[in-house]
């Protein structure tokens, strides 16, 4: 069965109400096809359906969405080239308990980008004016001193006390080399947790109708006639949804703006991307693609491939994929514990299912205290799950937070690109079987990370076997810091040397101007091999790290050879 969205859009309107879409999606059946017919289709919030989510590392709360797909098996939707532009606060894609899915051949963008982008057309220290071009770009000082980003076309409008501020080479549409992202913190005196070292106390005013002065120290001067990429939205609207669904493909997709992350994959089974580009539109003007991370994968399973994708110009990772720490563990009876959540962004997330093992791991020394099987759990309130078990649990001997170990997916990111983004490239923390080949990386900072900790972000895990190969690291970390990142940002990594698993990194090519190649600790068995440098003087230089560019550190089996140095890059 074929559904074809002509058959259900208003005429002769330039904007289409999400009702339209709805019922081309009520009209689809199981194993039938939506085809959008291609063309440029601007799309408003009215009349969508509606729904509740609590979405890992975005906000939770009640969404309008143009594309809700809930339930479905065997179904596509075949965009032939369409280009969806979304006007205020809608959720474009949502694929939820869904079997075997296919998106496809098509592009999703905003009308206004719900960011900020200003041009700095006088600086000196302690003083900076910003410029608002008026066109896409609308900000306004509050009578408080606080700044309003608005759109008046699609209805929105966000106040803030805390943007954050990146500055951007206007030339290479990239964030600067040299000067780092900050909060411009306009409010009360207050305690900003552990990203207070990011904060940076200014005053704003108005100057004219489209020109601001920011007054303070930010820690330098901004470039004059660079571009400030200023975020001031909630992690509300990313491009697409996927929870607790299975066997999903996204396939010749393009996102060039999202209010938060372009992709945010919970709780989900078997997931491709294919052909998925994460960049701003050719000739827009624009700096910034998505608000967040272009994908982000939460509690998965099965395996989950990235092939051919391009990932540039976010204010976050290319990909982080992890899983979830429960914190603050308590045995409430002979077969059961409660736990809480670390960061707000997990709260209302269950992220097990009958049959899952959980691991409890000491908070101090990040061992194992126990692997037990999940029987059933159940929400107590959003802040709080309660975990009933098939054995008795065992006294705990310390604090421990608790883990789904069933939640490890095997993931191969293969023939993909990223950069001219903060901080990372890709984020691995999944103890499945993890291949990076043959991808190119220009980041910010480090091009592949392993993380896994229970300190901020309570994402876990430890990886059990990494290969990064063939790969090209040309020009990654160009802000700072080793091109490829590993530690395990626990209570305390220097005792636990095993925290990781396998990593071998072998066969890539280092294309940077100072040997900052590998910064790593926490891992049971190292190799680092068959690697070579291309020395660039003409990318930005941040010092060298020492032994030839290899900073290891309390690590088991170390099997490192030396990067085979290439001629200099004329």
């Amino acid at each position: 069965m074929t559904v074809y969205l002509k058959d259900y859009l208003e005429k002769d309107v330039p904007v289409q109400r999400a009702s339209s879409l709805l019922h081309a999606l009520e009209a689809l059946e199981d194993g039938g096809t939506l085809r959008l017919g291609g063309g440029r289709l601007e799309i408003s919030p009215d009349g969508a359906f509606q729904r509740f989510y609590c979405m890992s590392n975005n906000d939770r709360g009640e969404k309008p969405i143009a594309f809700p797909l809930r339930g479905r098996r065997d179904v596509t939707i075949d965009g032939e080239g369409a280009e969806l532009v979304f006007c205020g606060d809608i959720l474009p894609f949502v694929i939820d308990g869904c079997q075997n899915v296919t998106v496809k051949n098509l592009s999703v963008d905003w009308r206004f980008p719900q960011y900020g982008q200003a041009r700095v057309v006088e600086s000196e220290p302690g003083r900076t004016v910003l410029e608002f071009d008026g066109r896409e770009f609308f900000c306004r000082v509050e009578e408080d001193g606080s700044l309003c980003f608005f759109s008046e076309a699609d209805g929105w409008a966000h106040r803030t006390d805390a943007p954050f501020v990146m500055e951007f080479d206007p030339e290479k549409r990239a964030p600067s080399a040299e000067h780092p992202c900050y909060f411009a913190y306009c409010g009360p005196a207050r305690d900003h947790g552990f990203l207070g070292g990011l904060f940076r106390d200014v005053s704003f005013r108005q100057l004219s109708e489209n020109r601001i002065v920011m007054s303070g120290d930010p820690g330098f001067v901004h470039a004059p006639g660079c571009v400030l990429a200023i975020n001031h939205s909630r992690r509300n609207y990313p491009g697409f949804l996927v929870t607790d669904a299975s066997d999903v493909l996204l396939e010749n997709i393009r996102i060039c703006h999202a209010p938060a992350m372009g992709l945010i994959c919970q709780l989900s089974e078997n997931i491709t991307l294919d052909r998925v580009n994460v960049d701003v539109r050719e000739g827009s003007g624009r700096m910034v693609s998505t608000c967040a991370d272009a994908t982000h994968f939460v509690g998965c399973r099965g395996r989950i491939v990235l092939r051919d994708c391009r990932f540039f110009r976010m204010l976050d990772d290319a990909a982080n994929l992890h899983g979830i720490y429960l914190k603050g563990v308590q045995k409430d009876g002979p077969r059961s514990f409660t736990a809480g959540y670390g960061h707000p962004q997990q709260v209302g997330m269950n992220i097990f299912r009958p049959g899952d093992t959980v691991r409890l791991i000491g908070y101090d020394s990040a061992e194992t205290e126990a692997e037990l099987t999940v029987d059933r759990s159940e929400q107590l309130g959003p802040e709080a799950l309660r975990v009933y078990l098939r054995q008795e649990m065992p006294e705990l001997s310390s604090e421990c937070v608790a883990e789904n170990a069933s939640a490890a997916p095997e993931i191969l990111i293969t023939g993909c690109a990223c950069g001219s983004n903060r901080p990372r490239g890709f984020l691995l923390c999944s103890a499945g079987r993890t291949v990076v080949e043959n991808c190119v990386f220009s980041n910010m900072n480090e091009g592949i990370a392993l993380g896994g900790e229970f300190l901020n972000w309570y994402e876990s895990g430890a990886v059990r076997d990494v290969t990064v190969r063939n790969c090209d690291f040309r020009n990654s970390a160009y802000a700072g810091g080793a091109a490829v990142f590993g530690s395990s940002h626990t209570a305390h990594p220097g005792d636990i040397p095993c925290f990781h698993g396998r990593v071998r990194i072998e066969n890539n090519r280092f294309t940077m101007n100072g040997r900052r190649f590998l910064d790593i600790q926490n891992v049971g068995d190292l190799t680092f091999r068959g690697n070579e440098y291309v020395r660039d003087p003409s990318l930005p230089f941040h010092g060298e790290l020492e032994n030839g560019g290899l900073h290891v550190r309390n690590c088991g089996r170390v099997d490192c050879a030396p990067v085979l140095e290439l001629p200099d890059r004329a």
